[in-house]
């Protein structure tokens, strides 16, 4: 099933310039890419005792990949 991380859309759509010429800084499409990698690809639950495994190292490249792709999809969206 498709998920869409809403809350980084909505995040992203009021940093938006939607009267002129729909810019974003590169900081706030590097930030959209991690916010919507976050969303798709949470972080591990921490055990009963408080620690926290650290990710896979495949599941930080995908965490990546995901990120990238927002990025790229929505600065091409805005161009």
């Amino acid at each position: 099933m498709p998920l869409r991380p809403l809350e980084a859309e909505q995040w992203v759509a009021r940093l938006i310039d939607w009267d002129n010429n729909r810019a974003l800084v590169p900081e706030a499409l590097t930030a959209f890419g991690e916010y919507v990698a976050a969303a798709c690809i949470p972080d591990a639950v921490p055990a009963e005792d408080g620690s926290v495994q650290p990710l896979p190292p495949a599941v930080l490249h995908l965490r990546r990949t995901v990120a990238a792709l927002a990025r790229r999809a929505l600065g091409r969206a805005l161009s």
